[in-house]
């Protein structure tokens, strides 16, 4: 491996890495990461502790949410000066719902050559294993928003999507989310794909209100960190545009404003008849008090 050179003066290189199994680290990524003057990781301790499995031993820089915009130009003098910079993240593939993306806008934007040095990820892994089919596509939302009004803003996006929806979500949610998703829609398809790659990696199939009754049931696993995928509707499950559409001008007012007050302003907006407008309002916060 270290008859290779991997790796050349001033550029950054995108480092995956495993997401649990440490037996899936890349051997170019495990060469990269031998042969870069400097590593930046998302938590140096983190990546202290794969770097000593691996017999690396690196300077290391912090780069993670709360300081990735300053540490970024720091890297980029790094590189003008010829140094190489591995960057790697906490876990998987830098970038996806981890820091690394404003890292790579500043050094791109110098002019200097990043290069992706691909391996695990979560999405992937699960997508793989999960039977759902994405040949026409899949779209990766992140980590489920936490406030009522981006939640709504999510249920009308997965109401209308014709691609598997694939998310993060974390222990202490899991259970809330899953209850949500049940309630929302209670006969869409989803799996749960629990600790990838891990000793207790596990999927659960089957409906929204089926996986929830079985996280329910065996409360050893709702421990671990979870991908969820969530199947496209069905078209007998399909919502009716013209409600849709209301409904998305519709559900943010009246998070924020009085019922009355909401119906107004979604009449002006789209131009639709009162009663219909109010009547949607009624159902929404019936359901939702």
């Amino acid at each position: 491996m270290q008859q290779t050179t991997w790796v050349l003066p001033g550029q950054l290189y995108m480092v995956a890495t495993p997401i649990g199994n440490l037996a899936d680290m890349g051997a170019r990524a495990q060469a990269v990461l031998l042969q870069v003057d400097v590593v930046a990781a998302e938590d140096t301790r983190h990546t202290g502790q794969l770097l000593s499995a691996l017999g690396i031993r690196k300077p290391m820089i912090s780069v993670h949410d709360h300081n990735e915009r300053a540490r970024s130009q720091e890297v980029v003098k790094r590189l003008q000066a010829g140094e190489s910079v591995a960057y790697v993240s906490d876990a998987g593939t830098p970038a996806i719902s981890d820091p690394g993306a404003l890292l790579v806008q500043a050094v791109a934007a110098e002019g200097i050559k990043v290069v992706s040095v691909p391996g695990a990820s979560a999405v992937l892994t699960a997508i793989a294993a999960s039977g759902l089919d994405v040949r026409a596509g899949f779209c990766f939302l992140g980590f489920l928003p936490t406030t009522q009004k981006a939640k709504l803003a999510w249920q009308s996006e997965l109401a209308q999507s014709h691609r598997v929806s694939v998310f993060f979500e974390a222990p202490h949610r899991i259970m809330d989310t899953l209850a949500w998703l049940a309630e929302v829609f209670p006969q869409r398809q989803l799996v749960l794909a629990k600790e990838l790659t891990k000793l207790h990696e596990r999927f659960v199939r089957g409906t929204t209100t089926e996986v929830l009754a079985l996280m329910q049931a065996h409360k050893d696993w709702q421990r671990g960190e979870f991908v969820l995928l969530l199947a496209p509707a069905e078209k007998k499950d399909d919502v009716d545009e013209q409600t849709l559409s209301l409904m998305q001008v519709l559900q943010p007012l009246l998070v924020d404003l009085p019922l009355s007050q909401a119906v107004k302003l979604t009449c002006a907006i789209t131009g639709q008849k009162k009663k219909q407008v109010y009547d949607l309002a009624l159902q929404w916060q019936q359901k939702n008090q």
